[in-house]
């Protein structure tokens, strides 16, 4: 499935999720897309054309995809997704200071869950 396109994800998989509880059986998603950014930070990326990654930030970017497809389907407003976008940046805001803010973790809390024993 087409991975830049999220109602195409979201619909195939809610697919899937229902021939795998009816029948029992495993299923496999192989969702294609284009990444942004290299293999490894540092990556220079020889192996992508010239233009390449231009090219795929404004055609294939999903985020710009599913805008596109909501506004021009009046499902939201551009208003809307700015407000939404303006309320995750300060909960992820949040999270960081209190993150930074939290003590260290204790060596209990570092060994907690781990299967291998040394």
């Amino acid at each position: 499935v087409d991975g830049r396109d999220y109602f195409a994800v979201q619909d195939i998989a809610n697919t899937m999720i229902e021939q795998v509880k009816d029948s029992g059986k495993p299923a496999l998603l192989e969702i294609k897309l284009d990444r942004f950014y290299g293999h490894y930070e540092g990556d220079a990326q020889t192996y992508r054309g010239e233009g390449e990654q231009e090219r795929i930030r404004e055609t294939a970017d999903c985020l710009k995809i599913f805008t596109e497809k909501v506004v021009s389907a009046a499902l939201l407003e551009t208003a809307q997704l700015e407000e939404i976008d303006a309320d995750v940046r300060e909960l992820m805001d949040d999270c960081v200071v209190q993150a930074k803010a939290a003590p260290p973790p204790t060596e209990s809390d570092l060994m907690t869950d781990i299967y291998v024993s040394y």
